[in-house]
């Protein structure tokens, strides 16, 4: 199929607008269009693509592996959900949380 993108630490915390924008033009889509409906089956994914669902599970792999989605099961199926990096002032509040309890 095309090329995906591989990102230097092997997880995240999530994707920012950032790493968004870095990505190519169908993982971008594919993430925005899973981002809109909140959630998405596999098969509605697959559907989307118009591909089969074997095809649709190998080009969300590399998402998942990078952290940018959740894969996510029930008694329906897989289902997937954009993971969303915290703010960088989230992080650093957390941190100065953090250390003032001590």
């Amino acid at each position: 199929m095309s090329q995906t993108t591989q990102f230097d630490s092997s997880y995240t915390d999530g994707i920012n607008l950032i790493e968004l924008k870095k990505l190519p033009p169908h993982e971008r889509h594919l993430i925005n269009w899973i981002r809109q409906r909140d959630e998405c089956s596999l098969l509605d994914i697959a559907l989307h693509l118009c591909v089969d669902e074997e095809t649709a599970m190998q080009t969300l792999a590399p998402l998942v592996r990078n952290g940018f989605l959740v894969e996510f099961f029930n008694e329906d199926g897989s289902y997937y959900r954009v993971r969303f990096a915290p703010k960088r002032s989230s992080k650093i509040f957390q941190h100065i949380q953090h250390l003032s309890e001590k």
